[in-house]
């Protein structure tokens, strides 16, 4: 019985560690936003001959109205405007990773525990 114990003993002993790993991915998204037209009105009094000119960032609007021939002509350029918005995606990715950092496999044990009582059982013997 105590040689069973001596063996249990010896066998036992493995070594194990668990080591945990966080990994963490981040990707970085650039896009670009377009913004929906502008409308502009505006209201004055006429002459006989007027140019009426209206402009922003985005348009230019140039209206030529002339009241003797009755006529109105409207010339409109739209400038291309972009805005540019950068938008940063995080992904976590958490993995838990077991390691086992041993030297022998787990049979070598069983392997010393017996050939150690065998060796002590001869060297009660002697």
């Amino acid at each position: 019985m105590r040689y069973f114990v001596v063996l249990l003993l010896l066998a036992s002993c493995a070594p194990r560690e668990i080591t945990r790993v966080e990994k963490i991915k981040t990707r970085t998204i650039d896009t670009t936003v377009t913004v929906p037209r502008d409308i502009i009105h505006a209201v004055r009094p006429l002459v006989f001959h007027d140019t009426i000119v209206v402009e922003n960032e985005r348009v230019r609007t140039e209206v030529i109205i002339d009241t003797v021939l009755k006529t109105v002509e409207v010339t409109s350029d739209v400038k291309p405007f972009q805005h540019t918005v950068k938008a940063t995606e995080v992904i976590e990715t958490k993995s838990k990773q077991r390691t086992r950092s041993q030297v022998f496999p787990w049979w070598a044990w069983y392997i010393a525990g017996i050939v150690s009582v065998v060796l002590l059982y001869l060297f009660l013997r002697l």
